[in-house]
């Protein structure tokens, strides 16, 4: 908890560079559970991970998720 603000633009966001010009791009705008995922990666383990794109409906994902954990 202590390096999140630090941290959380990792999680969903990679460094580009297009034209010699380094681009901060979004992975996604869908893909909230991966988010969620990766968030509960790095409290457990200290890792930053980068969330996946998957497109699919996400509420349902999460919560069947979030059950499986706790």
């Amino acid at each position: 908890m202590n390096y999140i603000d630090e941290v959380r633009v990792y999680f969903n966001h990679i460094i580009i560079t297009k034209n010699g010009e380094e681009i901060i791009h979004q992975v996604a705008n869908d893909n909230c559970t991966e988010v969620v995922k990766v968030i509960d990666h790095y409290f457990r383990t200290g890792e930053i991970k980068l969330a996946k794109s998957i497109g699919t409906p996400y509420y349902t994902t999460l919560v069947s998720w979030l059950k499986q954990q706790h």
